[in-house]
Parts: C-alpha cells; sequence; structure tokens
C-alpha cells in the first residue's frame, strides 16, 4: 500500500503497533460498514475473527527528492474483511503521526470496536495491491 504523508512517522511506534495485531483477533474495528447493496455482498457478518501472520514494512529514501522517504507496508493473514487491510495501515499511520495510542489499538481489537474519538484512517486504495492469494490443497470448488 502506498499513500503520501506529510508529516514524518515515528516507525518504531508504528513498528510496536503492527505487533500489537499480530496473531489472532476480532477485526471488527477494523472492517468498514458497507454503504451499497454490492458492497454489501462483499462483507462476511458472520465472523469478523481473523489471523494477521506477517505485517512488514520497508522504508527507502528517493534518490531524487531527498526529503522523501516511502514505506512499504505488506499484510500477511488468513483472510481479511471488507477494507480491513486499509484500517490497518491508516491506523499504523495515526499512531506513527501520535494521533493514535498503543492503548487504542489494543483496545480495539479486545472489544471488536474503537471509542468514537479514535476510529481509525481509512489508507486511500490507490496504493493498495494484492500480490499472492494462497489456498489449502484440500480446497473443494463446489458448484
Amino acid at each position: 500500500m502506498a499513500c503520501r504523508i506529510n508529516p514524518s512517522l515515528n516507525l518504531e511506534r508504528v513498528k510496536e503497533a503492527a505487533s500489537i495485531m499480530l496473531g489472532t483477533h476480532d477485526f471488527a474495528a477494523f472492517c468498514a460498514t458497507p454503504k451499497s447493496h454490492d458492497d454489501k455482498k462483499k462483507q462476511d457478518t458472520r465472523n469478523s475473527i481473523c489471523s494477521i501472520n506477517d505485517i512488514s514494512m520497508v522504508t527507502d529514501e528517493s534518490p531524487v527528492f531527498p526529503n522523501l522517504v516511502t514505506c512499504m507496508v505488506s499484510v500477511t493473514g488468513d483472510r481479511f474483511l471488507y477494507k480491513m487491510v486499509r484500517f490497518l495501515v491508516g491506523s499504523l499511520v495515526e499512531v506513527g503521526k501520535g494521533t493514535l495510542a498503543l492503548s487504542d489499538i489494543e483496545t480495539a481489537l479486545a472489544n471488536g470496536n474503537f471509542d468514537h474519538a479514535s476510529i481509525p484512517f481509512c489508507a486511500p486504495a490507490k496504493g493498495l495491491v494484492l500480490t499472492n492469494v494462497t489456498y489449502k490443497e484440500e480446497l473443494c470448488w463446489v458448484r
């Protein structure tokens, strides 16, 4: 995922927040509410428990623009809710900017929702890229 963030981020706090998100949690707080009929088809309302196996970040300084640092975030998990990765990345950005506390992330994962005062930022979809989908071998297609 790629998006432009003007203030500099505290990458150590971002990494702390990412480590809190690892594991199996109720990610309902990181799921968007569908607005249209087509969006409602995308949401699995039965279960918001997901496992995040890895969140990695790679930063790189631009050779052309001296003050520009890019940060690529990769998220690996067993499944994702509607707009979940965008809310995860947005929350990481807010933690890095200092506008969202690590305790807010912990509380959201424990309760399945955010306090209204700390609703996370949804990162734009422009930089979101799906790179790989892996299925278990015993997967059987049903018609």
